[in-house]
């Protein structure tokens, strides 16, 4: 799973942004966006100086469009 993935970090959420709508098309299909604080690159490179990524996660809502996503079994 490392090989196959671009970044691997430890880091915390610094902030969660509002829920978008990425395709008008399919107003069932929102994402939420969160800033994550990088503690530490684990795998992969990051620009220099870089301290902060913007992570988009399936699931959210918007107005009264909501997609909710079940967590992974076992979790």
């Amino acid at each position: 799973m490392v090989q196959a993935s671009e970044l691997i970090i430890v880091g915390r959420v610094a902030n969660v942004l509002p829920a978008v709508l990425n395709n008008p098309d399919f107003l069932y299909v929102t994402q939420t966006p969160s800033l994550i604080a990088i503690r530490e690159v684990l795998h992969g490179t990051l620009p220099p100086k870089t301290n902060v990524i913007l992570l988009n996660q399936l699931g959210g809502e918007v107005g009264r469009c909501k997609m909710v996503v079940d967590r992974l079994h076992g979790r």
